[in-house]
């Protein structure tokens, strides 16, 4: 009995804790683990969050206050990471350009002449791009659909190809003699 108890307490007492310190309020965006979704409600056992797939998903209290929180409410704007892998024979610096431009024409991006933006990495079959605009966190997942739309047209339109993982074989067969 003892042992069965022992989760259920836990759990009120993370509860407690969660309560008392508020590190999000129902209606945040917080991701817990590999959960990301905005918190429905905050009970002494459980905090149940309804997933961007509309899953309501019940995460014990406990699991929340021994698990590293995201909380993305807690500011009302949030900068925005997007990696744009670009061929290697391609034009870096023109297609930081064109990513730049796009930054510009969105409305919703706030910092579009302070904008950072450079290369992240040399990848396996990419130069990665890596830009940060800031947006208000009302508007995240549009403008985010907004520029990967508009960056893929301007790529195209500009002949700078984004490319897929591949590898290439060199078969060796020893000389049979």
């Amino acid at each position: 009995v003892g042992l069965a108890l022992q989760n259920n307490l836990s759990n009120l007492a993370s509860g407690l804790l969660i309560l008392i310190f508020r590190p999000f309020h129902a209606g945040d965006w917080v991701s817990i683990n590999d959960i990301a979704g905005t918190v429905s409600r905050i009970t002494l056992m459980n905090t149940v969050i309804v997933t961007k797939q509309n899953s309501t998903v019940f995460i014990p209290n406990s699991i929340i206050t021994s698990n590293r929180l995201t909380n993305s409410s807690y500011t009302a704007e949030q900068y925005i990471q997007f990696i744009f892998g670009i061929a290697y024979e391609n034009d870096h610096h023109e297609a930081i350009r064109l990513i730049k431009e796009v930054m510009k024409e969105e409305p919703s991006v706030l910092n579009p002449d302070h904008l950072e933006i450079g290369i992240k990495e040399f990848g396996d079959n990419s130069v990665n791009i890596v830009a940060y605009p800031l947006v208000h966190m009302s508007e995240y997942w549009p403008v985010y659909y907004r520029i990967m739309s508009a960056v893929k047209d301007k790529f195209d339109a500009h002949g700078i190809s984004i490319p897929y993982p591949q590898r290439d074989i060199h078969m060796h067969y020893p000389n049979k003699e």
